[in-house]
């Protein structure tokens, strides 16, 4: 099956409704307004969610398993809810009021150390249904650090199966990048010193990294 026509059928029912009608009226949110009876904000909103997820869906059938292109905008919002969640409980030491979430995991063994100021960006990969996030924040000292958890959505639900653990962070830039050329312009100006360690301005380092893929 088309991985297109294999997305088209992940829509749900009001869903596919709706991008029918998108298409009947070809494309004019005014009439749509006029037939459905909700406003044109409101259906060009939906209709931004369908197309998301239809490409989301439609890169996840073609095999596209490490970027945020495979996160839909349902699992995009459980995401957000659940690291607002984690962040506050972590703050307030009170993480065991998230067992749903923990429901899958071993926790008996656990001592989260992750002190979290603000939350900066994340990476996402899916393997055998199961996704590995890697999340970029600052601690805080307003040091940039990384953490990483594994979990399964179940009836629209985000539950761990590996408890978040901190990462290595790794900025991965490509040769004729404008990225790249950056950075030789940085070590130009800013050469090792005698052992070797980098002298860049942390600030300007961390604006050069902040939005490029994470590896570990």
């Amino acid at each position: 099956m088309h991985p297109l026509k294999k997305a088209l059928e992940s829509l749900t029912d009001e869903q596919q409704r709706t991008l029918v009608l998108y298409n009947i009226c070809d494309r004019n949110y005014q009439q749509m307004e006029e037939i459905a009876e909700v406003s044109a904000v409101a259906i060009r909103q939906r209709i931004s969610r369908i197309n998301n997820k239809l490409k989301a869906i439609t890169y996840l059938n073609l095999g596209m398993i490490g970027t945020k292109k495979i996160v839909t905008p349902e699992l995009n919002n459980v995401l957000y809810k659940f690291l607002t969640r984690f962040k506050k409980n972590l703050e307030e030491s009170t993480l065991h009021k998230m067992y749903k979430y923990f429901s899958m995991a071993d926790l008996k063994d656990y001592h989260g150390t992750i002190k979290i100021k603000e939350t900066e960006n994340y990476e996402i990969k899916l393997k055998d249904c199961e996704y590995q996030i890697i999340v970029l924040y600052q601690n805080d000292d307003d040091i940039r650090e990384a953490f990483d958890f594994k979990f399964k959505i179940e009836n629209n639900h985000l539950k761990i199966t590996a408890p978040p653990k901190k990462k290595t962070i790794a900025a991965t830039l490509k040769n004729d990048s404008e990225q790249a050329d950056k950075l030789k312009e940085l070590l130009h100006l800013y050469p090792p010193d005698r052992t070797g360690k980098s002298t860049i301005p942390k600030e300007l380092l961390d604006a050069l990294i902040k939005k490029n893929t994470l590896s570990t």
